[in-house]
């Protein structure tokens, strides 16, 4: 198992309410567990939040260590009890604390645990916060939101693209810390090799489509690259709450053994929107560029010609008759109109023939073609 964490306050947030935890014991280590992954997202004022979130993924990862280091419990289905309890103890011990303390009075969380052991995990979740799996280049999305707006969308009231958008969309219908326990929403499932899990707070699926994570995932198959981008890109393109991601791929030691590390070295990048993204300002700034270079290609030696033209002209009133043909050699070359190259033409034919012979001129021409 490889894990990787960001998170990220956001562009308003004075405070970080969203906590996460991990856990992968080493290959000495007795524990049952294969690793645990834990992400919560506070609320109930910036100190309620914060208590409540940290509760959460502290009691639940000790008791899970502990009880892993036991061997206990033994079957899934005694697992996935097992987690029910502790997520249900630890709703309990958060609304005891918001009862006891009035400067923590309301405070709640959101959490969403993924549990490996003996090639499955167990995904439980209470909230909003999320677990998706990319396998085989598709993401799926493992958790159903505890949310009014999830309801709504179930229900057909409402559609996708209104549930992502509507003003509601962040009224939970369950969180750790109501009066009475929550719910818990229990998954097993079964382990393939190159498995990618994400689990996330809302300031990342707010920010951020399903496809969008999709496309992030694929270009950062490290686990600590692909949590930092997603997090760094929701928070640049909507910042209006604290992210958290905590990415991890699972491979199949044998098959890692024969098949060797693959290579995923891409740098990270801050990756936003086509319309957000900094690349796509400095393309904008080169066409920019490209285009003021051929309107000058185009404009400046016609003003440039045009100029030479006035010149050639003064020097034809003032008699001086080779200048101005110089200048009516040089403004034609620079892309002088045919309307004034005629008209300099005109004014040269004016000039006395001896003033034409006097410079070296041969006599003018006496037909159109010639001319």
């Amino acid at each position: 198992m490889d894990v990787g964490t960001a998170t990220d306050v956001g562009r308003q947030r004075r405070r970080n309410e969203d906590r996460f935890a991990t856990y992968v014991p080493p290959p000495d280590d007795d524990s049952e567990l294969s690793g645990v992954l834990l992400v919560a997202d506070g609320m109930g004022g910036e100190r309620g939040g914060a208590e409540a979130s940290q509760l959460a993924v502290e009691r639940l990862l000790e008791e899970l260590r502990a009880g892993g280091s036991r061997g206990r419990p033994e079957g899934q289905d005694d697992l996935a009890a097992a987690v029910r309890r502790l997520i249900r103890d630890a709703s309990d011990e958060i609304f005891r604390l918001g009862e006891a303390e009035a400067t923590l009075a309301g405070m709640g969380s959101t959490l969403v645990a993924a549990v490996f052991r003996q090639g499955r995990a167990l995904i439980a979740h209470v909230g909003d916060s999320r677990c998706y799996r990319v396998r085989a280049g598709r993401i799926e999305r493992l958790t159903a939101d505890h949310t009014w707006v999830a309801r709504q969308l179930e229900a057909g009231a409402i559609s996708s693209e209104e549930a992502r958008r509507h003003p509601q969309r962040n009224v939970l219908t369950r969180t750790l810390g109501d009066v009475e326990a929550p719910v818990v929403d229990v998954r097993t499932e079964e382990l393939a090799h190159e498995d990618l899990f994400i689990l996330c707070t809302d300031g990342l699926t707010n920010a951020l489509t399903d496809s969008e994570i999709l496309h992030i995932a694929r270009r950062f198959p490290r686990p600590q690259d692909l949590a930092e981008a997603l997090a760094a890109t929701a928070s640049d393109r909507d910042g209006s709450d604290n992210v958290t991601v905590v990415a991890c791929r699972c491979r199949d030691a044998e098959r890692l053994a024969a098949e060797g590390e693959p290579d995923d070295t891409e740098p990270i990048v801050r990756l936003l929107p086509k319309e957000q993204h900094p690349w796509w300002g400095a393309r904008w700034l080169l066409a920019l560029a490209v285009v003021l270079v051929l309107v000058a290609a185009v404009v400046l030696p016609r003003l440039y010609a045009a100029r030479i033209f006035e010149r050639g002209v003064e020097a034809a009133r003032q008699g001086r008759y080779l200048h101005a043909r110089q200048d009516l050699v040089t403004a034609m070359r620079w892309g002088l109109d045919k309307e004034r190259a005629e008209e300099l033409v005109d004014l040269l034919l004016t000039f006395p023939a001896a003033a034409r012979a006097e410079e070296g001129e041969p006599p003018a021409a006496t037909d159109d073609a010639d001319r």
